[in-house]
């Protein structure tokens, strides 16, 4: 599928089992508020020219599953906020497809082993890259237990 200058999504929260190629000199998705996209058997690439794919003001996460981001151009752009990016089940960020300003943060988080991830050189603002344990793959809250501790290692210590 491509995507030529006009084109915009304002609610997309899934993308699967597409070829994008992105022509487009505008954003196509630009996210104003916390939002997570999902990216599922997917390659993204865009033309020489094009603007970024996404855009972000606020805090983004982003899911790659066996999906690819490649190309020349900046397929995610960070203006602000926060972009956590999931990386998992053999997806491939290729170099420079992710740009982020000062006051901006991207922090990758690679699920699996099998991931691969390039220099980003466009990233401004500050950036990490963590390849996750099993332990942190599993989500706790701990707001309505109703124990003291924070997290389940400090609880069992207890």
């Amino acid at each position: 599928m491509e995507l030529l200058t006009g084109a915009t999504f304002n609610n997309l929260e899934e993308i699967n089992h597409l070829e994008v190629l992105n022509s487009s000199t505008s954003p196509v998705f630009a996210v104003g508020s916390a939002k997570q996209l999902v990216l599922r058997d997917v390659t993204v690439s865009s033309s020489p020219g094009a603007a970024p794919l996404i855009t972000s003001s606020s805090n983004i996460d982003l899911v790659l599953d066996r999906s690819r981001l490649i190309g020349s151009e900046a397929i995610v752009d960070v203006l602000l906020g926060t972009a956590t990016i999931w990386v998992e089940n053999q997806s491939f960020i290729s170099t420079g497809v992710v740009t982020s300003a000062l006051a901006s943060s991207v922090d990758f988080n690679c699920v699996d082993p099998n991931v691969n991830i390039l220099a980003q050189a466009g990233i401004s603002g500050a950036t990490t890259v963590t390849n996750l344990s099993e332990a942190d793959k599993i989500f706790y809250d701990n707001a309505s237990s109703g124990l003291a501790s924070d997290d389940v290692q400090g609880l069992l210590t207890k």
